[in-house]
């Protein structure tokens, strides 16, 4: 999928949302970015899928060390920037560089709290053994490649 045919399927939308967020989610396929229209009702907010963005290889594209390693970061951020120059929605997309499933959906984000290594924006339990980092982040301290991460 392209980002003018996600523009566009935002356009296209019945209703037009309040936002428009690009989240990672996992399965056993490996890593997904969802973009999402976001609705209001009431004091609470609803989803509508737009778009979901594989990269062609899985996360086979990993262990190959393929450059960029994430290209559909580039098509959901170029989406966004569409999506927000041309139809006015916001877009919030709190992970642009990597897989990080531990960001808040766009109605939390003021609950977030910054990577405190590369300040991208987290919302995790306290329990979590590298609470206040992003998980390639507390790779990296740890001194593991992220690339290896599964």
């Amino acid at each position: 999928m392209t980002a003018f045919a996600i523009f566009e399927a935002v356009a296209l939308l019945q209703r037009r949302p309040v936002a428009v967020q690009a989240l990672w989610d996992g399965d056993s396929s490996g890593w997904v970015i969802s973009v999402q229209a976001v609705y209001a009702y009431g004091p609470s907010h609803g989803i509508e899928e737009v778009a979901h963005l594989r990269g062609s290889d899985g996360d086979l594209r990993i262990f190959n060390q393929a450059v960029p390693p994430w290209p559909e970061t580039q098509i959901a951020s170029e989406a966004g920037r569409l999506i927000e120059k041309h139809l006015e929605i916001p877009f919030f997309f709190p992970s642009p560089v990597e897989p990080e499933s531990d960001c808040p959906d766009w109605w939390d984000r003021h609950l977030g709290k910054k990577c405190r290594t590369c300040s991208k924006l987290l919302l995790q339990e306290e329990t979590l053994p590298w609470f206040g980092v992003c998980y390639f982040c507390h790779l990296k301290q740890r001194g593991a490649d992220p690339k290896e991460a599964d």
